[in-house]
């Protein structure tokens, strides 16, 4: 295997990688009107995510999902992976998980 021998070619590489993970995401057909209909019945929709807080928000953004959710946990910015015990924490010390639709 051989060696990168050019250090700055590494985070150059990381730098264009991170902008086009930004600007890419994928809508699966249906998702939109599955989220509506939640909100509609009356449920608080919550997302937990991995990945870079920056690249979450953008994709949030970009589809205009961001307006169904609650709330969304994204791991960078909690400092603990979604499926440590830590991140999980997160949404029980905020009293944010729910099971059945929200009580009003």
């Amino acid at each position: 295997m051989k060696r990168l021998t050019v250090p700055w070619m590494g985070i150059a590489l990381e730098k264009e990688y991170r902008q086009y993970l930004n600007e890419n995401y994928f809508v699966l057909d249906g998702a939109e009107d599955l989220l509506k209909n939640l909100v509609n019945q009356g449920y608080k929709l919550i997302a937990g995510t991995n990945g870079e807080q920056r690249t979450q928000e953008l994709r949030l953004e970009h589809t205009g999902f961001g307006r169904y959710f609650d709330d969304v946990f994204i791991s960078d910015a909690i400092g603990h992976a979604k499926s440590s015990t830590e991140f999980s924490m997160r949404f029980l010390v905020t009293g944010k998980i729910w099971t059945a639709k929200s009580q009003s």
